[in-house]
Order: structure tokens, then C-alpha cells, then sequence
């Protein structure tokens, strides 16, 4: 009589055994990134180390360096673009500035100099500080994510990456680099060129 109490007790809990198994078996999967990994490199939480340089020199070799950049950085980048860092010495008068200008709204980040910034603000103003080709849908909605594409078309920023991902200083740098290249090369298109023989005779 006991022998088969016991069995019909185990036939109760093994099924329940079973969904314990698979909760944790997912709770493993998600705490170690196998379901819905990120993008390589990508860091869901970035620690952001923030900076307040003293000149734009300064600013540019610190911004070389990190391998994540925040949403200060991208107002120091304008500001230095602009060549008006001199004139806003402080981390709070160039986020100010940059969002004076119109090139982006900075509603509801507390905390710029540590939070991380998405790829697809950066394409954002880019389409603002540049004369670049505007896509169809991003001159229909103005959004994010339809201006990263635009980047993308031109080959400013990679394609591997999503709007969403995050960007390094290096890369940052180089990809305005390339939007002012290729903006230079939509003045110059159809202008003739200039003859290399003038002065020589």
C-alpha cells in the first residue's frame, strides 16, 4: 500500500519536474546571451567613462579612445566641428548649444555624459550638419532609423550594425569624416574640372 502511495506521489511531482527544468534551463540561456544575442561587441549596458577636455585637441584624443560614445560626446563633436568649442567650455553649454542648433533634442536623458548613444542619432545629424541625399521614408517621418539607412546607402555607416547599436569615438570620427566627403562630392558633381595645364605655359 505504501510502495504504490509513493509511486502515485511521484507521477505528481515528475511533470512539474519538468517545467522546473525548462525555467531554468531558459534562465541560464538569457543570463549568458544565447536567445536574442546581441550584436559581437555590443554591450546591452556600456559603463561610459565621462570627460570634460580643456581644448578640442584634447577632446578628440579622448574621443579616439572610447569604445563607446555618449550622447555628450556627440555635442562635443558638433561643437568641435563647428569650431566653437572655445566658446562653450563647459560639458552642460554644449549639450545646450547642440540642442539650440536644432540638430538634436536631448528630452529625457538625464545623464548625457553617461549614456550610451545609438547609431541612429548620430545619422540624425549628420542629416542636419551635412547636405546629403535624404532618403524617401526619412523625409517623410524624419525618424531615426530611416536616416541610419541613409548613412548606410552612402556608406558613412557600416551596414553590419543597426540603428540602435552603439558606435566607438574612432568610428565616429571616421564617419563624419566620410559624410563631409561625400557632401563635398555632391557640390563638385557636374562642375568641370580644373585644368592642370593653366600656368604651365
Amino acid at each position: 500500500m505504501k510502495i504504490m502511495e509513493k509511486k502515485n506521489r511521484l507521477k505528481l511531482i515528475n511533470p512539474f519536474r519538468g517545467f522546473i527544468n525548462i525555467a531554468a534551463i531558459l534562465a541560464v540561456c538569457v543570463s549568458f546571451g544565447t536567445l536574442g544575442a546581441q550584436e559581437e561587441n555590443q554591450p546591452k549596458w556600456p559603463v561610459i567613462t565621462a570627460s570634460n577636455p580643456a581644448s578640442d585637441i584634447e577632446a578628440v584624443r579622448i574621443l579616439m579612445d572610447k569604445p563607446v560614445v555618449s550622447y555628450q560626446d556627440l555635442a562635443d563633436l558638433v561643437v568641435i566641428y563647428r569650431g566653437e568649442f572655445n566658446s562653450y567650455k563647459s560639458p552642460e553649454a554644449r549639450i545646450k548649444r547642440t540642442a539650440d542648433l536644432g540638430f538634436l533634442k536631448f528630452d529625457g536623458i538625464s545623464d548625457p555624459a553617461h549614456t550610451a548613444m545609438p547609431r541612429g542619432k548620430l545619422a540624425l545629424i549628420f542629416h542636419k550638419m551635412f547636405d546629403l541625399d535624404k532618403g524617401l521614408l526619412y523625409t517623410f517621418t524624419g525618424v531615426a532609423r530611416y536616416a541610419h539607412r541613409d548613412m548606410q546607402a552612402l556608406s558613412i555607416l557600416e551596414e553590419r550594425f543597426s540603428d540602435m547599436d552603439y558606435i566607438s569615438g574612432g568610428a565616429m570620427l571616421g564617419a563624419l569624416e566620410k559624410a563631409e566627403k561625400v557632401e563635398n562630392e555632391k557640390k563638385n558633381w557636374g562642375k568641370p574640372a580644373p585644368d592642370v595645364r593653366e600656368g604651365l605655359e
